[in-house]
C-alpha cells in the first residue's frame, strides 16, 4: 500500500509503486470531502489501476463530493415543545424504495445535523415515545414525503412531530325513546386541511374514530333517508357542523326522528294538463314542535314536486297558480279551513 497527500492543486504522484493491479482511495482527513474510491463509492465497486514495469499510470482527475450539512429543529405536534431523543434519517432512493443513508438524534433543544453528499434525500423523524414516523414535512409516508435538495449552501429544516389521535366517539339517537340508529354515516373533514374521514354507527347507535386533535367539519344522514336530525325546533336531512378534538378526544352526539317524503302533482282542474312553476307550501297543524327544515317546492315540467324530512305530524298543502295570487288547498278548495289534512305517523 502507498500513500501520500495531495497538494495545494490537488495534483498527486504515489512513487515507486510495484507492478500490479491497485484499488485508488480518497480520504479526506479535514472531513470537507467525500471519501470514496476511484470508478466507486466502494472498494468492490472501485476500477482497477494497472501499473506496468517501468510504467506510468495516470488517472486523470478524480472528482470528489463535498460534504454538506442539513441542520433542523424537530418539536411536538403542538409546536411549543422541542423533542429530544428522536431518531432523525436520510433516505436515498436505490431502485423502486428508499435506503437509509445517514441517521442522528435530536439534542435537548429538538436540534440536530447530518452530514450528506449533495443530492436529493428524504427525512424522516421517529418519536422517542412511540416510534411513531413522520416524514418531512409532514407526510405519514416516504412516498408521500418532500425531495430535500442538499447543496453546499446547507440546508435547515424545522419540523414536528404527528399529533397523537383521540378518540371522537357519539351516538345517534331516537328523540321519542332514545333508542340507537344503526348504519348513520358521520363524515369527518379537517379544516386544516388533510384526509376526510367516514364512519358509520354500529347497532347500538354508538360510533367511534381516533382522530388528530384538531377542528373538524362533520355532516351525518341516514343513507336511505328515514330519520332526519333534530336542530332546535327544525328538522334537517343533515347533521352538519364543526367540532373540535383536543388531545383527550371529544363526543359528538346527535337526535333523529323518523320522517317520511312528501310527493305529488299539481295539474289543472278543466283540463288536467300539469301546472309547471307552481308554488307548493307546506303547512303544519297548529301547535306543531317540529318543523321541517324544507317547507316549500316547486313543480318540475311534469308539475311534480316534493317536500323531504317531514315529521310525524298533521299537514296540508297549499299551491299557488303561477303569476297569480290565486291559492288552491289540497282537497281542491281555496280556504285552509276547508283543506284535507293528512297525517304523518313515526
Amino acid at each position: 500500500m502507498a500513500e501520500m497527500m495531495t497538494s495545494s492543486d490537488g495534483a498527486f504522484v504515489l512513487s515507486d509503486v510495484p507492478a500490479g493491479v491497485y484499488k485508488l482511495a480518497m480520504l479526506d482527513v479535514t472531513w470537507r470531502y467525500v471519501s470514496g474510491y476511484l470508478g466507486g463509492s466502494t472498494f468492490e465497486s472501485a476500477s482497477d489501476v494497472v501499473v506496468a514495469v517501468g510504467g506510468t499510470t495516470n488517472v486523470g482527475t478524480v472528482d470528489i463530493a463535498a460534504w454538506c450539512y442539513v441542520n433542523g429543529d424537530l418539536y411536538d405536534w403542538t409546536g411549543s415543545e422541542p423533542v429530544f431523543g428522536a431518531t432523525v434519517r436520510a433516505y436515498a432512493q436505490a431502485g423502486e424504495g428508499w435506503d437509509v443513508v445517514a441517521s442522528t438524534r435530536t439534542a435537548d433543544n429538538g436540534g440536530w445535523s447530518i452530514r450528506l453528499p449533495e443530492g436529493v434525500y428524504r427525512i424522516g423523524y421517529e418519536s422517542p415515545s412511540d416510534a411513531s414516523v413522520v416524514y418531512h414535512p409532514a407526510a405519514d409516508t416516504i412516498d408521500s414525503a418532500r425531495d430535500i435538495v442538499v447543496t453546499r449552501a446547507g440546508v435547515w429544516l424545522s419540523a414536528r412531530l404527528l399529533s397523537p389521535e383521540a378518540p371522537l366517539s357519539g351516538s345517534v339517537t331516537i328523540r321519542d325513546n332514545g333508542t340507537g340508529v344503526q348504519g348513520i354515516r358521520i363524515d369527518l373533514s379537517p379544516v386544516e386541511g388533510g384526509a376526510d374521514i367516514s364512519t358509520t354507527t354500529d347497532e347500538h347507535g354508538f360510533f367511534s374514530e381516533d382522530v388528530s386533535p384538531g377542528s373538524y367539519r362533520y355532516e351525518a344522514a341516514c343513507p336511505d333517508g328515514g330519520f332526519a336530525f333534530v336542530s332546535g325546533m327544525t328538522v334537517v336531512a343533515v347533521g352538519a357542523g364543526t367540532v373540535i378534538v383536543g388531545p383527550e378526544g371529544a363526543s359528538l352526539d346527535f337526535v333523529v326522528v323518523p320522517v317520511a317524503m312528501l310527493r305529488g302533482t299539481i295539474s289543472d282542474k278543466l283540463t288536467g294538463a300539469p301546472v309547471v312553476r307552481s308554488e307548493v307550501e307546506l303547512i303544519q297543524s297548529p301547535g306543531a314542535t317540529l318543523h321541517p327544515e324544507g317547507m316549500t317546492a316547486a313543480t318540475d315540467s311534469d308539475g311534480a314536486f316534493e317536500i323531504k324530512s317531514l315529521p310525524a305530524g298533521s299537514y296540508t298543502v297549499r299551491a299557488t297558480v303561477p303569476d297569480s295570487d290565486v291559492d288552491w288547498y289540497l282537497g281542491d278548495v281555496r280556504s285552509v279551513h276547508d283543506a284535507t289534512w293528512f297525517s304523518v305517523t313515526s
